[in-house]
């Protein structure tokens, strides 16, 4: 009796059995390794509980913020929109007339007046203190638990009272608070003139830019 054998059986035991799990762990080397990849799995990740979790977590509403008219940093507040203050809403006398006005001149004045009234300090600390009795207006500080003061007529609010106390002076304290005022009227008028200055350095760094293009373009055309 003649026996037969399956010699393809035995010679390929991958089709009659199961696969190999080396050909199986292969798979996605190989398919990582392919011509065209598989896209990112970023693509689960889009389901609707977490779109869900992206609208609880949404950013605070701006137009509260806009509402207030402030917003608080570094312990201050700014305006919204944020406006420089002028002179007059810090305190300061203005030396110069307000609106469109030649800075470089003004500029040039106060930088006169200051080195002027410097000057003058040095030659007044000199000599021996000159003081005088001057009266200064300070406002009245409104009584804790009193309330607020009744309206005006019209309904208008009340304006504030104003107490005049007698102080002495000298002419160094003048000098200095006129010199003091000069700096800062400088400082201002300095810093209204950013948007000028920033306008003209970009364009003195663009035009930097394109001359560095055009000589490395002929350069390397030689």
């Amino acid at each position: 009796m003649d026996v037969h054998t399956d010699t393809d059986a035995v010679a390929h035991p991958q089709e009659a059995g199961s696969a190999d799990p080396n050909t199986a762990a292969a798979a996605p080397a190989a398919l990582e390794s392919s011509v065209f990849p598989a896209p990112p799995a970023d693509y689960l990740l889009f389901t609707s509980k977490n779109d869900d979790l992206a609208k609880a977590l949404a950013p605070p509403r701006v137009d509260w913020i806009e509402e207030d008219g402030y917003y608080s940093y570094l312990g201050d507040r700014w305006p919204i929109p944020e406006v420089h203050p002028t002179l007059e809403q810090q305190g300061v006398t203005r030396l110069y007339p307000d609106g469109p006005h030649d800075r470089r001149a003004i500029l040039q004045s106060l930088l006169q007046t200051t080195l002027r009234t410097y000057l003058e300090l040095v030659a007044t600390l000199q000599r021996p203190p000159q003081e005088y009795l001057a009266v200064e207006e300070y406002p009245i500080s409104p009584v804790p638990g009193a309330g607020e003061a009744p309206p005006a007529e019209g309904g208008q609010q009340a304006p504030q009272q104003m107490q005049r106390v007698e102080v002495w002076r000298s002419d160094a304290q003048d000098q200095w608070e006129h010199l003091r005022t000069a700096v800062i009227n400088m400082q201002d008028t300095i810093n209204r003139s950013r948007p000028v200055q920033a306008r003209d350095s970009l364009k003195t760094l663009m035009q930097l830019q394109l001359d560095r293009r055009i000589a490395q373009t002929e350069h390397l055309r030689k």
